[in-house]
C-alpha cells in the first residue's frame, strides 16, 4: 500500500520513475532514505505492537494474583 504513493511523491520530486515509452523503469530510483525510514517506522511499530502484546499476556497473571492472593496491582505485578 506504500509503493503505489511512494513512487508519485517521487515522480513529483523529480525522480524519473517512466521511460520515455511509459513504461517503469527498472532501477532502484525509489530506494535512497525512503527503504531506511520505512524500516526504521516498521520496528518501531513492531515493538509497540509487542510491548502492547506483554502487557495483555501479563494481566492474567496479576488478576489471580490479586483475587486469590489477595495483593494490591503494583505488588502482584
Amino acid at each position: 500500500m506504500m509503493i503505489i504513493p511512494a513512487m508519485y511523491v517521487a515522480q513529483h520530486n523529480g525522480v524519473q520513475i517512466f521511460a520515455a515509452d511509459g513504461s517503469l523503469l527498472n532501477s532502484d530510483t525509489l530506494g535512497g532514505n525512503l527503504q531506511y525510514i520505512l524500516a526504521f517506522v516498521f520496528f518501531i511499530l513492531m515493538t509497540i505492537s509487542g510491548l502492547t502484546s506483554a502487557i495483555s499476556i501479563l494481566e492474567v497473571p496479576t488478576s489471580y494474583l490479586m483475587e486469590k492472593r489477595e495483593m494490591g496491582r503494583n505488588k502482584a505485578t
